[in-house]
């Protein structure tokens, strides 16, 4: 019994041993396969790109350049011109890069880096610009671009045209450039306004007029330069004008240099009247001005504003001694602007220097234009600033023993004006 168990203890001894032999012989490939490798000269390693041009062997996860922007200054150069061209390399990696560049035709005019002249050749055509950057590892990346050689043809603006032929101050006026490049180049736009502002960009803008005091004026220039970004300009301006409300100034004459002359050689200025009296002396009617403020104003329009006052006839024959009475009267009433004198009122057979009033009037005056002596003292034409006015009948007096007159309660001086 006991040797019979001494044999199976054998065998399962046995068993044991082959199972053991077995795992060890798996597990050595494996453990070798995990182990480190060691860190000694006889590992391949790849060599660094350096000036001799030998390309290097790749390194295991070391990521290629990338080449974000290759641009030149100009698409288009003259025979034997030159233009710059540069370029962007973004390396993941980190590593400095070495620039390689190549032309179809031409030459560089500068060592090899970012950055770039390249002369091109006598003879028209296209010519492809290439840039090679390769990192340490070898890795490379490549882009090309093509340059025209020829002569560039100026673009042509056909027109520059605003909404509006004028603005009012403060409002706005788009303002359109009609242009094409001969060639088919994009075109860039830059716009300028000597005064105003404009907004947005291309060939369409909008532009706001300056905002300035009432009764100024102004007229603005906006200039449109064309560039097709091969060196050819082309620049066109408009000439906008610039509205604003008229200023309107009332004036009230002069107490001092205004009121009634008589044929007696007397004066007063209390009082505006035309006509005459019981003991038939005729009157006249003066009204004087300062309008010094005018001066250097473009005027557009000047009025005489009357408020009469009463017309004075007999009561017992209304009719036939009314001053304005056609068969019977004084005539027509004229007003006239004087020469003014200074130390005040004018004497009674004043020289009229022009006739305000077209045409004799048979009635009260109500508005007189006056523009054109008042224009001549805002462009500084005039001998002085004081415009003085004359209102009188066409006879001193009818000789019918009865007061026929005219009186005003005032008579003001309404003007419509731009300061320039």
């Amino acid at each position: 019994m006991l040797q019979e168990n001494r044999g199976h203890i054998h065998t399962a001894t046995a068993r044991m041993t082959t199972v053991l032999t077995l795992c060890f012989l798996l597990l050595v490939p494996l453990m070798s396969a995990c182990a480190p490798v060691a860190d000694d000269e006889s590992a391949v390693q790849p060599s660094a790109s350096d000036d001799s041009g030998e390309t290097p062997t790749s390194q295991v996860g070391n990521q290629p350049p990338e080449i974000l922007k290759l641009e030149v200054g100009s698409s288009r150069v003259g025979p034997g011109g030159e233009t710059w061209v540069g370029c962007t390399v973004y390396d993941a990696d980190g590593d400095s890069i070495r620039y390689e560049w190549g032309a179809t035709g031409g030459s560089f005019d500068t060592p090899p880096g970012k950055n770039m002249t390249w002369i091109a050749p006598e003879r028209k055509g296209e010519w492809v610009i290439t840039l090679t950057a390769t990192d340490p590892a070898g890795n490379t990346a490549t882009e090309s671009l093509t340059v025209t050689v020829g002569e560039n043809k100026t673009p042509l603006i056909h027109s520059v045209e605003p909404s509006s032929a004028s603005v009012v101050g403060g409002h706005s006026a788009l303002i359109t450039c009609v242009a094409e490049d001969p060639e088919g180049q994009p075109l860039d736009y830059a716009w300028n306004a000597d005064c105003g502002e404009l907004t947005g960009d291309g060939s369409r803008v909008t532009w706001f007029a300056p905002v300035s005091l009432p009764g100024s004026k102004h007229a603005c220039t906006i200039t449109v330069s064309v560039d097709d970004g091969e060196g050819g300009i082309a620049v066109a301006s408009v000439v906008i004008p610039v509205e604003f409300p008229h200023m309107v100034e009332e004036f009230t004459p002069v107490l001092l240099e205004s009121g009634t002359a008589c044929t007696d050689g007397t004066t007063t200025n209390s009082r505006a009247r035309a006509g005459d009296d019981n003991d038939n002396n005729g009157y006249r009617a003066f009204w004087t001005y300062d309008l010094y403020r005018l001066k250097g104003t473009e005027v557009v329009e000047a009025t005489l504003v009357y408020r009469t006052a009463f017309v004075a006839a007999s009561q017992q024959a209304l009719d036939d001694n009314n001053p304005f009475n056609k068969p019977r009267g004084l005539g027509t009433l004229n007003i006239y602007q004087v020469r003014f004198e200074p130390g005040g009122l004018p004497s009674y057979d004043v020289e009229p220097l022009s006739q305000l009033t077209e045409t004799g009037l048979w009635g009260p005056p109500i508005e007189i234009d006056a523009t054109m002596p008042v224009q001549r003292i805002g462009e500084g034409s005039a001998t002085d600033n004081r415009l003085q006015v004359m209102a009188a009948f066409q006879r001193d007096s009818n000789k019918n023993m009865f007061a026929e007159y005219i009186t005003w309660d005032s008579v003001i001086l309404r003007v419509s004006y731009i300061r320039e």
